[in-house]
């Protein structure tokens, strides 16, 4: 890929900017990303810069201190409102990811791309995260053989059908 500063060099650096309403990627080469790094380097880094767009309002850098307190949504279990959870990043309990998800799941995926985890797990939980993921990929797959059929790509379809049963032959095999 091609560096969408210079457009000479390859691209070996992705950039990520996320705003509130959405992020754009750019692919910068080395000697780009470097510029790009200096010209926007600040003389205090703090917690507040390591998630660009996430306590900014509007223009550049509205700053965390620009919500507005006049939002009266509060977590029903310890009352914390969500303007505060935006001014300092931090959610007062576990019921809070319950109570904003709406607000919460635009924020989270922004950062880090997805809403759901993907990675590793606990020892003792593996074996039951294990179950759910399978679970995931037989539903994504079963959606993926509608499809197909709807479409009438029947030797797709076919595909995903033994992909399936082999999924399932394992979980009842227990492998």
């Amino acid at each position: 890929m091609i560096c969408n500063k210079c457009k000479k060099r390859v691209a070996t650096v992705r950039v990520t900017r996320t705003v509130y309403n959405g992020a754009t990627e750019v692919y910068l080469c080395e000697g780009c990303a470097r510029e790009e790094a200096m010209s926007k380097a600040q003389p205090t880094m703090g917690v507040w810069n390591m998630v660009p767009g996430f306590f900014t309002s509007g223009g550049v850098h509205g700053g965390y201190a620009a919500w507005p307190k006049a939002e009266a949504a509060k977590c029903s279990q310890c009352g914390k409102a969500f303007y505060e959870i935006r001014n300092d990043g931090k959610l007062g309990c576990s019921i809070c990811y319950t109570d904003f998800q709406a607000k919460l799941k635009p924020i989270i995926e922004g950062i880090y791309g997805s809403a759901s985890h993907k990675g590793r797990y606990p020892k003792d939980m593996a074996e039951k995260y294990k179950a759910l993921e399978e679970g995931r990929e037989i539903d994504g797959l079963k959606a993926l053989l509608k499809k197909a059929v709807e479409d009438e790509e029947y030797e797709k379809a076919a595909e995903i059908r033994d992909s399936i049963r082999k999924l399932e032959l394992g979980k009842v095999l227990g492998k």
